[in-house]
């Protein structure tokens, strides 16, 4: 599989990152060149607390959040002088990352930061002990790779003192397209392309070769020498014990549950027609052959699990994606295994779907178009010489050129086996027989050809027949239950017409009720303040009867004391009528305090009332009664039913 395109981050950006900035300008470069700068949703997750992954970040535009158990405990913005650093380094990670605005983030694999900051001395030595001198570019740039530098430093070690070196000059094929191969390839110096796609290419440091190792049909892709160099070949079964298992997880349908739960998202490389009526659900679809096309558009951060039409290609495309530093999961069992909860059986075939039975549909009228073509420009040729032929000769020719004619149209096998007999050379045209034989021979192998596409392109278009069977059922059931569910909706929506009228008739009501409401309770309050007015009044009459009976009492006092000095029986009456007088002047003012007081608790009644009604004038303007909230009538209404219910039950008390 070829390089996807890599994407340059500016080196201004990069001189002014920590620890970029003291670095020396080849170690610089070194790192600059395997930076890699991707634009991030909000909401989106750089890593999550716990976990242990090989990327140092930097913020460059925009804002991210670190968050501990759910809590922010820090925000980064772009350009500051906190952004300048890597983004909370520590591993296990102490925080989660996630994204709070659109930002524009810098990831370099901290693997290269360390070995450029001199942390892999270990692994230098031993590459160095394998090999000196002008070898060091190229396992420099091995050891930085997003998959190798996976590796513990001893396989490193197998791996390199178990290639070999070869050279190539400029169009050398590499690999034929189909080729099963015996090595995997590293590139040490020059350069190596896909022969039809000379823009996918490999360059010092830069492996390939993994799919014609291991899928049945071999190399996808012809490659060739773009331009003279040398080749690091390793063995085959080298690079399954050293390369491929190590960095190839499995994943099978025991396991792939527990992935899921852990954030991993389906990658399915199936065909459109193979996936139709199969669709995984929240899957990624990525046809094998554009892979190399469309990884950037994968989430690095995303977990996947890999589905391919075959389990080698599943694990080819697994170590396709380590190799640009994602994480995938090879699903190691037949895509029939996997459980039918993760199947979206009923999903519409999606467009890529359609067009894929259309292009099938399209290629076999092209090929019988083709070989009508070939048929009749091989039809002229074998006229041509047959013109060219005596007239003795014309019976024999036209008999072979009948069989040919019928071998073209109808492919018969017994046409085939007569056409050399028929047509053999006389001792005069001899000559001209062998052009014949041969044109024969020609028109053979390229009906042969043409035969062997329009049986392929036949058996194609049987299955996109029985495909497009299938979805044109499938559209016709989604159209009986949209018409099932339309007449459904529609019958909710008379019916909600109807509550809607009923709500807004009794809307009116209310707010009729209300409007009643509310001037009674501003004629309440009016005689509320009259009556505390009154009572006012009837407290400062109450205050100056008890002055006089205080007086009165005082007066009595004074009577006693001259009745004891032996006043006369005239006096004595005269007390007894004023003490009379004294107690009906009290029970009267008892009787006007008892009315007050009675007076006083209805306003005081009357006041709650009204002040119940303003809650609930309150309480409507809360809720927004009106015809643009029928949806809350009923509970306006209830309140209403628990408002008069308090007035009525009020304890006055």
């Amino acid at each position: 599989m070829s390089v996807a395109p890599r994407v340059m981050v500016d080196t201004e950006i990069l001189a002014s990152l920590s620890p970029l900035d003291s670095m020396s300008p080849e170690q610089f470069n070194e790192v600059a060149a395997r930076a890699k700068i991707k634009q991030f949703k909000k909401g989106e997750y750089l890593f999550r607390e716990g976990h242990n992954d090989r990327h140092t970040f930097y913020v460059i535009k925009g804002r991210v959040a670190l968050l501990s158990k759910s809590n922010v405990a820090q925000t980064i913005d772009g350009g500051t002088y906190e952004a300048a650093e890597p983004l909370a380094s520590d591993l296990p990670r102490k925080f989660t990352a996630r994204i709070q605005s659109a930002s524009t983030i810098v990831m370099i694999d901290t693997s290269v930061l360390d070995f450029h900051l001199g942390k892999h001395s270990v692994d230098t030595y031993e590459v160095n002990d394998i090999h000196a001198g002008d070898d060091s570019d190229w396992m420099t740039r091995v050891l930085q790779s997003e998959a190798f530098s996976k590796l513990p430093p001893i396989s490193l070690q197998r791996m390199l003192s178990g290639v070999s070196e070869v050279a190539y000059n400029t169009g050398d094929t590499i690999i034929e397209r189909g080729q099963i191969n015996d090595h995997y390839f590293i590139v040490k110096n020059g350069a190596c392309c896909e022969a039809d796609n000379p823009s996918q290419e490999w360059r010092c440091g830069d492996a390939f070769g993994a799919a014609g190792l291991l899928l049945e049909n071999g190399q996808p892709t012809k490659i060739i020498m773009k331009s003279s160099g040398a080749l690091m070949l390793l063995p085959k079964a080298d690079f399954l014990e050293l390369c491929y298992t190590p960095l190839v997880k499995n994943t099978d349908s025991t396991t792939v549950q527990e992935h899921i739960d852990n954030g991993g998202k389906w990658l399915d490389l199936r065909s459109a027609s193979a996936r139709l009526g199969n669709n995984l659900r929240d899957s990624s679809c990525i046809a094998f052959a554009n892979l190399t096309k469309e990884t950037s558009s994968l989430n690095n951060f995303q977990p996947y699990i890999v589905v391919g039409e075959t389990l080698e290609q599943s694990g080819v495309a697994t170590f396709f994606l380590v190799q640009h530093g994602l994480s995938a999961f090879s699903y190691n069992e037949s895509a029939d295994s996997i459980n039918p909860s993760f199947i979206d059986a009923d999903a519409a075939p999606s467009t890529e779907t359609i067009s894929e039975l259309n292009s099938a549909l399209i290629n076999e009228k092209k090929l019988k178009l083709e070989l009508e073509s070939e048929k009749q420009r091989l039809s002229e040729e074998v006229a041509s010489l047959k013109a060219d032929r005596k007239p003795s000769d014309d019976s024999s020719m036209g008999e072979g050129l009948s069989l040919v004619y019928d071998y073209t149209s109808n492919n018969a096998p017994a046409a085939n086996n007569n056409i050399v007999d028929i047509i053999k050379p006389t001792d005069s045209t001899t000559e001209d027989n062998g052009k014949l034989i041969a044109a024969n021979e020609k028109l053979e192998s390229q009906m042969n050809t043409l035969t062997q596409q329009l049986n392929n392109e036949t058996e194609k278009r049987k299955l996109a027949e029985n495909n497009y069977a299938a979805f044109l059922k499938k559209v016709k059931r989604y159209k009986l239950g949209n018409d099932a569910l339309v007449k459904k909706l529609k019958t909710q929506l008379a019916e909600n017409k109807n509550k809607l009228t009923k709500l807004l008739s009794q809307s009116a009501s209310v707010d009729t009720d209300i409007d009643q409401a509310r001037a009674e309770a501003s004629e309440k309050t009016s005689q509320l303040q009259a009556a505390e007015e009154l009572l006012q009044n009837e407290k400062q009459h109450v205050a100056e009867l008890e002055q006089l009976l205080i007086q009165a009492r005082n007066d009595l006092d004074n009577i006693g004391q001259a009745f004891n000095a032996g006043d006369d029986d005239e006096k004595v009456r005269l007390i007894q009528e004023q003490l009379k007088t004294s107690s009906e002047e009290k029970r009267h003012l008892e009787e006007q305090l008892k009315t007050v007081n009675e007076d006083y608790e209805a306003l005081q009644n009357e006041r709650i009332e009204a002040s119940l009604w303003e809650e609930m004038e309150d309480l409507n303007n809360a809720l927004g009664i009106g015809p643009s909230s029928s949806d809350d009538l009923s509970d306006l209404s209830d309140i209403l039913d628990g408002v008069s219910s308090d007035l009525h039950d009020l304890d006055l008390d």
